[in-house]
This record gives C-alpha cells, sequence and structure tokens, in this order.
C-alpha cells in the first residue's frame, strides 16, 4: 500500500527540555513523509539532547513525542526514525558496516536494493575500498560512512545533528549529493538540529524553527 505523502512520521508535543544554559521549549510542530525541517539551538549538545528525546533514548521535562507506527525491522530502528550525532561503529571494516545496514533495509521490502547500493557506494565512493578498516578512514570519510549506513537502512526520517560538523568545504558536495540522492530515492523526512554557527543542509522547502533558553522563546 502507498503511504501518503502527508504521513506523518513523529509530532513534538510542547517538548520541553533542559539545555545547557537552561530550560528550552516548548518545541510543537509535525514531521510528515518528505518533509525538511531545521531547529536552530544555542548549544550543540542541546541539540543531540533534543535527538535523543526524539529517539526515546531520553525523557523530556515536559512534552511528549508521538510516533506514527513502527517499521518492518522492529528492532534496529523500531520508530524508522536514524539520528546522525556521531561515528560510532559495530563493525570493523566498511563491508560489514554497510552490509548490517542493508539487512535492514531489505527486512521493509519497500525498495529494490541492489542497484540503490551500489549506486551510494558509488556516489560515497567507497565501492573499491569495502575491505578497509573504518579506523583507517579519514574524519570526513568516517562522516560520510555514517550517511551512506543510514540510507541502506531506508529510514522515514534522518535527524542530521549539525551536518556539516567536520566536513570541509570542498568535502560538502560530495555529501550533499548522496544526501540528496537518497532523500529522492528513499523519500524520508529530515530533521536538521543546527547550533550557533552552523549550517543546514539548503532543501528548496526548508522549514525552520529557533529556540533559545529558559530567557528565549519560540518565534
Amino acid at each position: 500500500m502507498k503511504v501518503p505523502e502527508n504521513f506523518f512520521v513523529f509530532k513534538l508535543d510542547r517538548i520541553v527540555f533542559e539545555g545547557v544554559d537552561g530550560q528550552i521549549g516548548p518545541l510543537s510542530f509535525e514531521v510528515a513523509r518528505r518533509d525538511d525541517w531545521a531547529v536552530y539551538l544555542d548549544d550543540s549538545r542541546d541539540g543531540e539532547m533534543l535527538a535523543r528525546i526524539i529517539k526515546g533514548i531520553a525523557a523530556p521535562l515536559e512534552g511528549r513525542v508521538i510516533k506514527s507506527s513502527g517499521d518492518a525491522t522492529g528492532w534496529v530502528v523500531p520508530d524508522g526514525i536514524i539520528a546522525l550525532m556521531g561515528e560510532d561503529f559495530f563493525s570493523k571494516t566498511v563491508r560489514d558496516e554497510i552490509a548490517f545496514s542493508v539487512r535492514v533495509g531489505e527486512a521493509k521490502g519497500t525498495l529494490e536494493m541492489g542497484p540503490f547500493v551500489s549506486e551510494v557506494l558509488r556516489r560515497s565512493e567507497f565501492a573499491s575500498r569495502l575491505k578497509e578498516n573504518i579506523l583507517s578512514l579519514s574524519k570526513f570519510e568516517r562522516h560520510l560512512l555514517v550517511l551512506a549506513s543510514a540510507l541502506c537502512m531506508l529510514p522515514e526520517c534522518l535527524i542530521l545533528v549539525d551536518p556539516f560538523q567536520g566536513v570541509g568545504k570542498d568535502e560538502a558536495p560530495r555529501y550533499l549529493n548522496l544526501l540528496r540522492y537518497g532523500r529522492k530515492m528513499v523519500g524520508f523526512a529530515t530533521l536538521q538540529i543546527v547550533s550557533v554557527g552552523g549550517t543546514p543542509v539548503p532543501f528548496e522547502m526548508l522549514r525552520e524553527v529557533r529556540m533559545r533558553s529558559k530567557e528565549g522563546e519560540q518565534p
């Protein structure tokens, strides 16, 4: 059954949480399929906390996160939401990392994985480097591998915390090329959480929310 384009992935219902410099919120909005949102916060640590709250790893002081449903895998990403917050890997090689994510994506049965994975590997330039140890990759290459791995899980929503952190000016086009390809093929929503001085991915219909700690208010 085709999922309606306006089918929501999750909703934030008056979320308040403890930030680095005080309480932040209330924050309320709904993320539907193919939506692109950017939330601006004072500190990247606040962004990571918000991502954990959305994933259910941490609890807010007030409010709730409402999710549409679980996805077909029911284990690694049970809510279809993948948060890119760091470069922690459980795998030793690029091949192992991608293979694990492909198994998650295959369980959903929503996309022909072979051609999609091949193109992800081509655009990320990992196709000929599958045997390499992840520890041998540069910081940007690990950042790119996190994205490639997430795309192969066929998410319903990607949460990107400071997406360009650790990405050089000359490296950004390669990162954007991969992200936009995944977005086109999978149709996931994006929520970018951007701290002061950061830059969001410039999606065409980007919706923006600016939040500050206790003394500020949501526009």
